[in-house]
């Protein structure tokens, strides 16, 4: 006879030889492209968002984000994870040469379930000033329940004409999957 699955809630009687739920993986996979020398592999952009070369913060090129159309983002594939991981993901942003709150960006991370629907979005500090460079946006978060992927990326909302830029994406994880 096969060990039951483990569920939450249930009492188990000591030295009980359960299953665990799911074979999530104990730390989360790197991401891929971090700092588009692939281009947009592995990233979907919206329109107005481009690979662009030259005044990257890392590598050779960047994201661009051109015009005044509102707000513009780039996401990177989704990778596995579980609930209660607690992810930190950053990025760098450059609001190009607009004034002074114009053009505001932000990373973000996006949990998503099994079936990669967007359970929630949780944005990291804005980008209203990049006096001085590249300015980093950073969001730490724990997985909700149901959680089964893991999407980061960046989002900038162009109000004046000047391109903004970001690159140099990280994605670290600050526990260990528990044990079952």
């Amino acid at each position: 006879m096969a060990a039951p699955k483990w569920s939450a809630g249930k009492t188990y009687l000591p030295g009980a030889v359960v299953q665990p739920m799911s074979s999530t993986p104990a730390s989360i996979a790197e991401l891929t492209n971090p700092s588009f020398e692939s281009d947009a592999a592995d990233w979907t952009l919206t329109a107005g968002v481009s690979v662009t070369t030259g005044f990257p913060f890392s590598g050779t090129k960047r994201l661009t984000f051109a015009g005044s159309s509102g707000v513009q983002s780039a996401t990177h594939a989704q990778i596995s994870t579980y609930p209660g991981a607690i992810l930190t993901s950053s990025c760098y942003y450059h609001q190009g040469g607009a004034d002074r709150g114009k053009n505001v960006g932000r990373c973000f991370i996006e949990w998503r379930n099994s079936g990669g629907t967007v359970i929630s979005r949780l944005y990291g500090n804005s980008i209203t000033s990049s006096k001085g460079g590249y300015q980093r946006s950073t969001v730490t978060a724990t997985a909700p329940s149901q959680t089964a992927f893991v999407a980061v990326g960046v989002e900038a909302n162009m109000t004046a004409g000047d391109g903004s830029s970001a690159d140099y994406f990280m994605l670290s994880q600050s526990n260990a999957q528990p044990s079952l």
